[in-house]
């Protein structure tokens, strides 16, 4: 039994040898191009490492991916956050740390970037073949309460996110009804935000307000 054993074992090392001698060492790298569509950044990803079968992006916004080339829109804060102050027809960019992890069966490297004024936002920006007419959102400035008609829009179950200028989220999937709603923000802060309207697949509109 004890030689049947060592014969085993020493099987196994010769074989875990052979096959990591076999698998290279990935070197991560990528390249981006920028585009712009209205106010937002669409930022397209190439993957340019060497010896990698497999990736994990992540975009510096909350999201990630892990296709190969991802193109990925913008639509949260990032940091350095900068916006032209004709509110409600502003402008906004921001900066985001973008990060690659390639990786094979046994290696795995990181590369990381900075993203500089990439365009996410804003106000009134609908997305898709609806009309800035077909949404409102006011007062805005607003003190007490945020009101949103989107009586006109055939979208069902929309909700909405309310996020800061750090991208961090206040209301997270608030519903909304089909006519007109009535959101009580008197309990948050007074700052700039970004209001996202979306269903469970697309962005409808992304919106700049201030609440007072």
């Amino acid at each position: 039994m004890k030689i049947i054993i060592f014969i085993t074992v020493y099987a196994f090392l010769i074989y875990e040898n052979v096959a990591f001698a076999q698998c290279d060492t990935v070197e991560a790298q990528f390249s981006y191009s920028v585009s712009s569509v209205d106010y937002f950044s669409a930022v397209s990803f190439q993957n340019l490492s060497i010896n990698d079968t497999s990736w994990y992006w992540n975009f510096g916004d909350g999201t990630t991916s892990t296709d190969e080339n991802p193109l990925h829109n913008y639509t949260f804060p990032g940091f350095n956050v900068i916006c032209t102050d004709d509110v409600p027809t502003s402008y906004c960019t921001a900066d985001y740390r973008v990060c690659l992890i390639a990786y094979n069966e046994c290696s795995s490297d990181t590369i990381c970037d900075t993203l500089t004024h990439i365009g996410f936002c804003c106000n009134l920006n609908v997305i898709g073949e609806l009309k800035a007419t077909d949404l409102e959102i006011f007062p805005n400035p607003s003190k007490s309460q945020l009101i949103i008609d989107i009586s006109k829009v055939k979208h069902s179950e929309l909700k909405l996110d309310l996020v800061d200028m750090h991208g961090k989220l206040v209301f997270q999937g608030y519903p909304l009804n089909n006519y007109v709603n009535v959101i009580d923000i008197t309990s948050v802060e007074a700052s700039t935000y970004i209001v996202r309207i979306h269903s469970s697949k697309d962005i409808v509109l992304i919106s700049r307000i201030i609440i007072e």
